[in-house]
C-alpha cells in the first residue's frame, strides 16, 4: 500500500501481481491532483531511503490507462481522506482491480 511509486518498473510489478493472481488485487497509491500535491510528492521521492521510482507518480487518468493496458478491470477507486495523514496530505486512492479471471 502506498509504495509502487517506489518501484523501478510499476509496470513489470503489475504484470507480475496479475499473473499471480486470480482474482482481485488492491493497489493503494499517492495519486497527486493538484500543483501542492505535485510538490509534497516530489519532495517525498527524493528524500526517501527507498529506490527512487523512475516514473514515480501517476495521475487517476494515467493509472486507469496502466491498469486497462495490463488487462486489469478498474473494479472501484476509493479516495482516501486527506486529514488522515496531515503530514503528507498528497490524495491518496485505493484502487480495486480485477485480473483476466471471472
Amino acid at each position: 500500500m502506498f509504495i509502487l511509486h517506489h518501484a523501478d518498473d510499476q509496470i513489470e510489478v503489475l504484470a507480475e501481481m496479475a499473473r499471480v493472481t486470480d482474482g482481485y488485487i488492491l493497489i493503494g497509491e499517492d495519486v497527486p491532483e493538484n500543483g501542492l500535491d505535485r510538490v509534497f510528492a516530489a519532495a517525498h521521492i527524493h528524500s526517501s531511503q527507498w529506490t527512487k521510482g523512475a516514473k514515480g507518480f501517476h495521475t487517476h487518468d494515467e493509472w486507469s490507462g496502466i491498469f486497462s493496458k495490463l488487462g486489469l478491470r478498474l473494479v472501484e477507486t476509493i479516495k482516501v481522506p486527506r486529514y488522515k495523514e496531515p503530514i503528507y496530505p498528497v490524495a491518496r486512492r485505493i484502487y480495486v482491480l480485477q485480473t483476466g479471471a471471472d
